[in-house]
C-alpha cells in the first residue's frame, strides 16, 4: 500500500512542479531558474510546516500518509525540501546512532554503569550569526579543502531557535553533557547563552 501512496504522490508531485514551470515560463518567459527556486522554497516550507507539527505532536500522520505527503508529493514536487528534512534527521539520528554505538562499547567492556555521554556544537548567537559562523568554521574546516564550503550550512546554530533545537536534539538523544562552543571571542556571546537557556 505504501508504494501505491509513495507513486500516487509522486505522480501529483510532479505535475505540480510542471506546472509550476510552465506558469513561471509563462510569467517571465525564462523558468530556469525562478521555477527551481519557486518550487524548492514552497517545499522547504511546506515541509518545515508539517515536520513541526509531527514533532511538536500536534498533527498526526500514518506512516503511509507521511511516505504520501513526504516522498511522494513533495519529493516529486522538489527533491531539496526532502534533503533538507533528510540534513535535519540525519543531526539527531547520527547522534543517537554514535551514543547508541558508546553504549554498547561500554557494555562489550565489562562495564556495569552506563557512559556519560558528551556531545557539543559550536553556536554564534550575535547580530550576523550566520556571517559569524560561516567565517569561524570556514577557518576551522579549511583543511577540508572546498568540501568545507558544503558543510558550513548545514551548522544551524546562528540564532537563538537554533541553539534551543540543537540542544533539545541532543537531549533526546539522550546526552548527559552538551559543551557549547562559541565562534567569537566577543564576552556577550557568553550571555547570550545564559539569557537564552537559563
Amino acid at each position: 500500500m505504501t508504494w501505491i501512496a509513495v507513486a500516487i504522490g509522486g505522480a501529483l508531485g510532479s505535475v505540480a512542479r510542471h506546472g509550476v514551470n510552465v506558469l513561471v515560463g509563462r510569467l517571465v518567459h525564462r523558468p530556469v531558474p525562478y521555477a527551481t527556486a519557486a518550487v524548492n522554497l514552497a517545499g522547504c516550507v511546506v515541509i518545515g510546516v508539517l515536520a513541526g507539527l509531527l514533532a511538536s505532536g500536534r498533527l498526526q500522520m500514518s506512516m503511509t500518509v507521511r511516505a504520501f505527503v513526504f516522498v511522494g508529493v513533495l519529493g516529486g514536487f522538489t527533491t531539496f525540501s526532502s534533503f533538507g528534512l533528510d540534513t535535519f534527521t540525519l543531526a539527531r539520528e547520527e547522534l543517537e546512532y554514535a551514543f547508541d554505538g558508546a553504549r554498547a562499547a561500554w557494555q562489550a567492556a565489562g562495564r556495569t554503569t552506563p557512559p556519560r555521554l558528551v556531545t557539543g556544537c559550536w553556536f554564534a548567537l550575535g547580530p550576523n550569526g550566520r556571517a559569524q559562523m560561516d567565517d569561524y568554521l570556514g577557518r576551522y574546516l579549511g583543511f577540508l579543502g572546498p568540501s568545507a564550503a558544503g558543510l558550513i550550512p548545514l551548522v544551524p546554530t546562528v540564532d537563538a531557535q537554533g541553539l534551543r533545537d540543537a540542544v533539545a536534539r541532543a537531549r533526546d538523544a539522550g546526552a548527559d553533557e552538551i559543551v557549547l562552543a562559541p565562534t567569537t571571542l566577543d564576552p556577550n556571546e557568553i550571555e547570550r547563552v545564559q539569557d537564552l537557556l537559563f
